[in-house]
């Protein structure tokens, strides 16, 4: 068996079913070598995301300039030909042709960002073009088109095109109970909105000019009124200037209420700054980053903020112990105790975990192998400990006696897991490993075998030497999270030995007297949900928990970054920035990619109650990092990164998720959900993956999927 440091501390996400649709086969270079060969389209660099998946039919959206390409992923590997099967012509505004483009004056109606999402009972495709105008197509009648093309022609005209002033590249989506297109009851014969009667012509504006100010109401108009009481006012428009410290914004999002409405929109912009703009109080206010964090690069580019995203109550995974929050066996590691963030000088750090997460490397495929990284913690710290082989035998001189390993210590592990949780008494106590391999040894006597007795012994001390790394950074965050916010800078510990020297004077507490009851600052939440935030710069990313006026933010820095060779450097590094992200509730995963080409999974996280007495300790861990290291060497194009899109696997339109029948083979029933996950390069390769957990699996079982 393992070393049970070389295995992560929770089970993390699964992938199946990769599949590459490269871009020379998609789009073969000599057009004129086969009949029906297909030239490559153009695609323009420097946007955001630029594809898209619904989530409602199998359809595959990717921009080429100023116009749409939809694909029906063809089979249960999710190919993409290069020939489209359907292409729309964005339709251009009178107002987007007097503005032009800013990023490119050929071509000013070039796509800068899509999305997909719900409006009402309805999907749309939302899309952003570089001279101003956002489109919206429902999904539904995308789909109807290319069903019918076949029989005949036909030409979709858009949902709405809005007209605005300057470049747009932010977009979100939000389906709220109350805010509903009024055809929505209507699939079948859904009719655009005639965008300057409906949306322009009717709309009420208010403005305001900084940080503090609410919007200046006019007399007799109450925007809280129109939209926070009665709401039938739903072509108002309300626009806010930010204060001179802000600047483009590339990102936006909703955050919701208790019922589900739309509350806040939060922005990110290219100074690092993260805004939260009050829809029913018409005020706009600055939220913690970790802008003042960041390492500056030349250019003084790093801190520029790419990314926002609001994660719903609802999909934030509860666990048993603070290393699977954090993803991380080293608790020491994940504490930063001194940082230049607000409102707290301290904050979970889970940069190291990067080097934990398996099949993913540090370093580009075209880097030289000799460049060598350091080992990550789980590799170093019991290195020197004798693994346990998977099965002994008769060749083992072992008395003819077959032993399966694997599956004796599994056990014993699960067990040492659980008595690891902080609510558990047993873990102040050195003698809990002891009296385990004692009940271990026990149960089964062959492991007394001389070959055996010394390596459940190393056993025996690689977890209590664990529980001994654990227990002050446990005691510490437990009484550090409890206190009172206002006292919580006041403490100047640096690090880990000044906190063991604390406990060391056998103060049961020492910090007394701080845990003042619960303020109300302490307990309000950046929304009404209670939704965390995820903000996202050039390299590094945090997460601001609900109650940000009481608990710390989590950090991660350079989560993407890889070194490179030079010329894949020279071809790379100005799109290295983290600019596209995607949620998969269902699967408590928040996707953030870099258009350098790769995609982490993050999972937020809530630890178990008794961390604070002070409200629920919100954090996160990074699972696994795509494309895997074996598909990166042998798929990856040294080109950037086009888009990435998720979506529900594809069932035959029986459903938005995948189920599979329930297997009874002797262990529990399982049902399999998994969901898909497109890397789209801008030399038109697609990187596919499925994704899935693996929960409630009975020892030594695996998952049973069902590939449709």
């Amino acid at each position: 068996m393992d070393n049970l440091l070389h295995e992560r501390v929770f089970d993390e996400i699964r992938t199946r079913n990769h599949a590459c649709s490269s871009g020379n086969a998609r789009y073969p270079s000599d057009p004129n070598s086969f009949p029906g060969a297909l030239a490559e389209p153009e695609v323009q660099g420097w946007r955001l995301n630029l594809v898209a998946l619904s989530a409602r039919y199998n359809l595959y959206f990717a921009a080429t300039v100023d116009k749409i390409q939809v694909f029906i992923p063809r089979d249960v590997r999710n190919t993409i030909s290069g020939l489209p099967d359907l292409v729309l012509d964005l339709p251009i505004s009178q107002r987007a042709l007097e503005v032009g483009g800013s990023l490119d004056p050929d071509l000013p109606h070039s796509v800068n960002n899509m999305k997909i999402g719900d409006l009402g009972n309805l999907e749309i495709l939302l899309v952003a073009c570089d001279d101003g105008d956002v489109i919206a197509y429902y999904t539904h009648m995308l789909d109807r088109e290319v069903q019918l093309l076949k029989a005949q022609q036909h030409a979709t005209p858009p949902v709405s095109t809005i007209r605005t002033q300057i470049t747009v590249f932010a977009l979100a989506c939000q389906n709220p109970p109350k805010y509903r297109d009024p055809n929505d009851d209507f699939e079948s014969s859904i009719n655009p909105l005639d965008s300057e009667s409906e949306l322009e012509d009717s709309c009420e504006e208010a403005t305001a000019d900084h940080i503090e100010a609410t919007v200046r109401h006019r007399q007799g108009w109450l925007i809280s009124d129109r939209l926070g009481c009665g709401r039938f006012y739903s072509n108002v428009k309300v626009q806010i200037q930010l204060p001179p410290e802000g600047h483009n914004i590339p990102s936006v999002d909703f955050t919701s209420d208790e019922r589900g409405d739309v509350h806040m929109v939060l922005a990110a912009d290219v100074n690092g700054n993260l805004w939260a703009f009050d829809l029913f109080g018409a005020s706009i206010s600055v939220l913690p980053s970790m802008k003042n964090e960041i390492v500056q690069g030349p250019g003084d580019i790093n801190h520029m903020g790419w990314g926002v995203v609001a994660i719903p109550r609802s999909m934030i995974k509860n666990v048993q112990l603070p290393h699977e929050a954090l993803g991380l066996w080293d608790l020491k590691a994940a504490w930063k105790f001194m940082c230049n963030l607000k409102p707290f000088h301290s904050a979970f750090d889970i940069t190291s975990s990067v080097k934990e997460v398996r099949h993913s490397s540090q370093l580009h495929p075209n880097q030289p192998i000799s460049l060598k990284t350091a080992l990550p913690y789980y590799r170093t710290l019991r290195l020197s400990i004798p693994q346990l082989e998977h099965t002994y035998s008769d060749s083992d001189g072992l008395d003819g006696v077959p032993f399966n390993g694997a599956k004796a210590f599994k056990s014993y592990r699960d067990k040492c897991l659980a008595l690891l949780r902080p609510d558990n008494p047993a873990f102040w106590s050195g003698e809990i490993w002891s009296r385990e391999t004692k009940a271990l040894l026990d149960s089964v006597p062959f492991l007394n075998h001389p070959k055996l007795s010394e390596k459940v012994s190393h056993l025996y001390w690689e977890w209590e030497m664990l529980r001994l790394d654990s227990e002050y950074p446990v005691r510490f965050l437990k009484q550090f999270l409890s206190i009172s916010a206002p006292f919580r800078n006041e403490i100047k510990l640096k690090t880990w030995d000044e906190v063991e020297q604390l406990y060391q004077k056998k103060l049961k507490d020492p910090f007394l007297g701080k845990n003042a009851p619960l303020a109300i600052e302490d307990s309000r939440s950046v929304s009404r949900d209670h939704c965390a935030i995820l903000m996202c710069h050039r390299y590094d990313i945090s997460l601001l928990p609900p109650l940000a006026a009481a608990m710390p933010q989590t950090i991660c820095h350079n989560l993407l970054k890889q070194d490179m060779p030079l010329h894949v450097r020279q071809h790379l590094t100005h799109y290295d920035r983290l600019c596209m992200q995607a949620l998969i509730p269902e699967l408590s995963i928040i996707v953030v990619a870099t258009q350098a080409g790769r995609a982490a999974l993050l999972t937020p996280t809530r630890m178990p109650a008794v961390m604070s007495s002070r409200g629920e300790v919100i954090t996160m861990r990074v699972e696994l990092i795509l494309p895997l290291k074996k598909d990166e060497d042998s798929h990856r194009p040294v080109a950037p990164l086009m888009g990435m899109a998720v979506a529900p696997v594809w069932d035959g339109g029986r459903g938005r998720v995948v189920e599979g029948e329930e297997w009874r083979e002797g262990r529990k029933s399982v049902r399999a959900r998994a969901w898909r996950l497109f890397l789209h390069y801008m030399d038109h390769t697609i990187l596919s993956y499925e994704l899935f957990r693996a929960e409630g699996e009975e020892e030594g079982g695996a998952e049973e999927l069902v590939v449709l």
